[in-house]
């Protein structure tokens, strides 16, 4: 008896997961993947990139398989110093659309990949339902959702006039929404992480004169990994422990005492991340509440660094002065005649400040 598996979803995990699937299935499974047109088998972060955007990882530790890190080096034939690059998460993407062809075309199961955006899926007397945008539906034993960052609400305080202009660009991958702002446009960016380097550095490729003004509750923005890799880092016993144990004190005061004893605190981080998801798991409900209160975005910073290339042009725009990153908070905004006023206030300020921006 044939089972139907679909995955909604076709970026990273989706197409992974299909590529998993097809390798393993045999004639009796059918796998349906669902993903829009135009970011389909690479996903947002991969396929809606632009040439100056770099992925946060050396290629020599990329790979589709967790088993065969490297992969993606492997695929483009680097040598020692190209593997060490941070190359454009375009050709990620190129990658992640290779492997899945590969997959689908060695497959015994059978593989439909459905360029078109899942919109509701329903419990059925045996399996699920899928509805689609363009008004089909179909019949699926399992349904698996990959879905990845989905678009924001509007930020809260944002007037209804400007929730709907042009001139407010609440999902920056949306098509071409950055060609929208002028060059010499003064540009209020909400958040000051991933997101942000992104903006910032198409806007500088594009020729943007104008200011910008990037704003968060902390004000932290990603570090930056080294041009060249620390040697791995064997953990500590008690750091080992506090792991095993779930002891979020212990493990903080561990890995601070750590930094600042070896030559560099990056080496720390990365010696943590096999042990994170494990650690995770055993963390009770409470405790997850607190580090995502209190350490999540000092963590994020730390762990997730951008490449040397995309941080030095990042610290070109502060230095200029063309780029400020600050803490603060956006209390309102809305469209007036001519441009964006935005009520801020600065972290630690008492009285929040009116500023003028035109995006």
């Amino acid at each position: 008896m044939e089972t139907h598996i679909t995955v909604i979803g076709a970026g990273f995990c989706g197409t992974s997961l299909v590529r998993a699937l097809a390798q393993a299935a045999d004639a009796q499974v059918r796998i349906t993947l669902v993903g829009v047109a135009d970011t389909f088998g690479s996903g947002i972060a991969y396929g809606a990139a632009r040439p100056e955007h770099l992925l946060n990882v050396r290629a020599k530790d990329l790979g589709i398989d967790a088993q065969a890190p490297g992969a993606f080096a492997d695929t483009l034939h680097l040598g020692e110093s190209g593997r060490l690059e941070f190359l454009p998460r375009l050709a990620y993407g190129d990658y992640l659309r290779s492997e899945l062809d590969a997959a689908v075309t060695g497959a015994q199961a059978s593989v439909m990949r459905l360029s078109q955006e899942a919109v509701a899926v329903e419990r059925a007397r045996s399996g699920f339902r899928v509805f689609l945008a363009n008004g089909d539906a179909f019949h699926s034993d399992r349904v698996v959702l990959a879905v990845g960052a989905l678009q924001p609400q509007a930020l809260a305080g944002i007037g209804p006039r400007l929730s709907v202009h042009a001139r407010y660009i609440g999902w920056p991958w949306q098509g071409d929404a950055l060609s929208r702002l002028g060059p010499d446009d003064d540009v209020l960016i909400v958040g000051t992480g991933l997101t942000m380097v992104d903006v910032a550095l198409t806007l500088y490729a594009r020729g943007h004169r104008g200011r910008m003004l990037a704003i968060s509750r902390r004000g932290l923005a990603p570090q930056a990994h080294l041009r060249q890799p620390g040697a791995p880092l064997e953990l500590p016993p008690h750091l080992q422990r506090a792991l095993k144990d779930a002891d979020l004190r212990g493990l903080l005061r561990g890995v601070r005492q750590l930094s600042a004893v070896v030559d560099d605190w990056r080496r720390v981080v990365d010696a943590l991340r096999p042990h994170l998801q494990p650690l995770w798991q055993r963390l009770a409900l409470p405790q997850r509440a607190r580090f995502l209160r209190h350490l999540r975005p000092y963590w994020e910073v730390a762990r997730h660094r951008v490449a040397p290339g995309a941080a030095e042009q990042l610290a070109n725009l502060q230095q200029s002065g063309q780029l400020k990153i600050v803490a603060a908070r956006l209390l309102r905004a809305r469209w007036v005649p001519d441009g964006v006023e935005a009520v801020i206030r600065p972290r630690a300020a008492a009285d929040a400040r009116t500023q003028h921006f035109d995006a």
